[in-house]
């Protein structure tokens, strides 16, 4: 039987560049599964380092919000399966053929993932996040309606790190075109396309700097900005049901309330369960 093709799609962009070699060789290193790589360089103002003939680069001449960085390397995908990877994480080995062997065994599955790494490499702390996902999200998920219904309220699972069929992701239109969030419009999406499957495996390690977009403070106006994205995309999609659509409008003063509850202090500071250094320590 042949390996899976699947394609790994990694934008980079200035200090995301450091880690851009140890990334792409995870990529590489993965067996049991036909890997090809597209680093989307994002107007880096560095050039990119020498990463072999195997990896294609897709440049953009101005600066893109990550979700528009990752839809760029998305339209060049020519695989059956595709796989979102942020330039400071590592995928652990073998991630890539169980993630795309969940999704051979069953066609109604769209998203296979499974549990990320929390890694400090100044430390070498790791640390595993059961909450993203929750527990009850693995079971949740079984019922597709009901998932559905809760990824409009809430981001309730990663979808960087994941083995996503391509058609399904394209179908539901791509990340969001920003930087917060952006995951979260689409993983929402993917469950009115197929079934999303979870799995308690470790699949990559993310690592935890202060230079990442993960770990960094969100103003209440970005919140509020994702979740009107997130409805206008539900509001335009065709996958999405008329029933859904219809609590769009309940589900926006949701949203409102569920920012206010969060933005108490005024920002949203980063949840990391390893330390992050001061500088100077």
């Amino acid at each position: 039987m042949a390996a899976p093709a699947l394609t790994v799609v990694i934008p980079v962009w200035d200090s995301y560049l450091d880690h851009l070699r140890e990334n792409v060789a995870s990529a590489l290193a993965q067996e049991d599964v036909d890997v090809r790589v597209v680093v989307v360089d994002n107007a880096s103002e560095r050039s990119l380092p020498h990463l072999g003939s195997e990896v294609c680069i897709v440049r953009s001449d101005v600066r893109l919000g990550v979700g528009a960085a990752r839809n760029l390397g998305l339209g060049t995908v020519e695989t059956g399966y595709v796989a979102f990877l942020d330039a400071d994480d590592v995928l652990l080995p073998g991630t890539l053929a169980f993630l795309a062997q969940r999704l051979e065994t069953d066609t109604r599955r769209v998203t296979a993932g499974g549990r990320f790494v929390s890694w400090n490499p100044e430390t070498g702390e790791r640390a595993v996040v059961r909450r993203a996902p929750k527990p009850a999200v693995l079971a949740v998920s079984r019922f597709r309606r009901s998932f559905a219904l809760a990824n409009l309220v809430w981001n309730t699972f990663p979808v960087v790190g994941c083995v996503h069929r391509t058609s399904a992701v394209r179908a539901a239109g791509g990340f969001g075109e920003g930087s917060v969030g952006e995951d979260w419009i689409l993983g929402a999406m993917l469950c009115f396309q197929g079934r999303i499957a979870f799995s308690e495996r470790q699949t990559f390690l993310r690592r935890v700097h202060r230079g990442s977009l993960w770990y960094r403070p969100h103003q209440p106006e970005e919140l509020l900005e994702r979740s009107r994205a997130l409805r206008e995309r539900a509001r335009r999609d065709p996958a999405v049901p008329a029933w859904a659509k219809a609590l769009l409008p309940l589900l926006a003063h949701v949203h409102r309330r569920l920012v206010r509850r969060a933005t108490r202090a005024g920002i949203v500071e980063p949840d990391s369960p390893v330390l992050i250094t001061e500088p100077g320590r």
